[in-house]
């Protein structure tokens, strides 16, 4: 409520030197009031808009480059309400805490009202990286002893991890200490579909499996020795794999005829396709060549004590670690997230006024946001300072 206390404050006291009849304009030949002039610490007052929410406050220098960052809570204890708004302290420091150059400088900032949110929403592009939290960039398959599993290339160096069964994934510290035998399984047909097939002493196939026309095509094959449960790496053109381990359901036996015919549960799957050229296609994500927007414009809540912009342009990138949206003199209002080394940006328009779409990428994993109440945002000025150097 600290702003609905200030707003009422402030309109009182307007209505006070209304009453006394107190000039407000100055005139003309009046000289201007003197430059302020402050040794750090620096008393800093500003009137925000009367919407409740985080108060970021962007001190800059006279080329307008961002110096330091002050951030307050509603009714945090270092917003001190006086007659002109709020006054906080500034201690004359930078973002690395050097103190800052004697000189000219501006503050300015935004309030980002409380309904405004940030969750993530989905994973694209690399079920490893989402899923197993494994940078994995290619797979192969393995057999170990007593289970199947996959050695996964990363750019720090092989990972390895056996699939259960049940397609419960572990990770072991390396491949098997001996190599497994052979498979009886073999892949059959063309680029556009393919088959697993294992071949019976007859000629007459003992299992088999086929991959529909239009999905990643079997590139590789293994199973366990009672040849019920197979691993498949498969591949689809654009260089996208798929790694799959299904196990046969028993077939009733009106379904037997020449051969064995039997369903095929999926119970592991994992994909991953490049997504270092990410953006958006007719509307959608898409692994390349799309539009890769990083800024937009958004309305501000007016300032009715302090004209102001109608709205701003909210820039989403790289906060190293981390990403948030920034406004003009890359002054961060919003965290998206906290790590990662994140280099692509898609900022797009959410489903309803006021929300956003967020895709950030790292070449290897698409990661997406929904961002919602974008429209509880306002601007407020505090003016020019003068810092003088600290006293010696």
């Amino acid at each position: 409520m600290a702003l609905l206390r200030l707003t009422v404050a402030l309109v009182a006291l307007v209505l006070a030197a209304a009453g006394t009849g107190r000039a407000q304009d100055v005139a003309d030949d009046e000289p201007p009031p003197p430059e302020r002039a402050s040794a750090p610490p620096v008393a800093i007052a500003f009137t925000p808009p009367a919407l409740e929410g985080e108060i970021v406050l962007g001190i800059f220098d006279a080329r307008d480059q961002l110096v330091r960052t002050l951030r307050y809570e509603p009714d945090s204890p270092e917003l001190r309400i006086d007659t002109n708004g709020y006054i906080v302290q500034w201690d004359g420091r930078d973002e690395r805490g050097a103190a800052a150059a004697a000189g000219r400088y501006r503050a300015r900032g935004y309030v980002v009202g409380e309904a405004v949110s940030v969750e993530g929403e989905a994973f694209h592009f690399n079920d490893w990286a989402a899923e197993d939290r494994i940078p994995a960039t290619a797979a192969k398959l393995v057999v170990w002893p007593e289970s199947l599993g996959v050695e996964l290339a990363t750019a720090t160096g092989p990972r390895y991890a056996q699939i259960a069964p049940d397609g419960t994934l572990a990770v072991v510290a390396g491949p098997p200490a001996e190599a497994a035998p052979a498979s009886r399984w073999v892949i059959v047909g063309d680029a556009a579909q393919k088959a697993v097939v294992l071949p019976g002493a007859d000629g007459v196939a003992e299992r088999s499996l086929r991959v529909p026309a239009g999905e990643p095509q079997p590139g590789e094959v293994v199973a366990r020795p009672d040849n019920d449960t197979i691993l498949l790496r498969e591949e689809a053109p654009g260089g996208a794999q798929r790694v799959r381990m299904l196990h046969r359901q028993a077939a009733p036996a009106s379904a037997v005829g020449n051969g064995t015919v039997a369903d095929w549960e999926v119970v592991f799957e994992r994909e991953w396709r490049a997504a270092d050229r990410f953006g958006l296609l007719d509307g959608r994500l898409a692994p390349e060549g799309g539009a890769v927007p990083a800024e937009r414009m958004v309305p501000l809540v007016p300032n009715a004590l302090e004209p102001g912009p109608a709205s701003v342009r909210l820039r989403f990138g790289s906060a190293n670690p981390g990403s948030a949206l920034f406004a003009p003199g890359k002054l961060k209002l919003i965290e998206v997230s906290t790590d990662g080394a994140w280099n692509r940006f898609v900022f797009a328009p959410g489903p309803a006024a006021g929300e956003a779409t967020l895709f950030q990428g790292d070449g290897l994993l698409v990661e997406e946001f929904a961002v919602r109440h974008l429209e509880e945002l306002a601007a407020f000025d505090a003016g020019e300072f003068l810092l003088t150097p600290a006293a010696q």
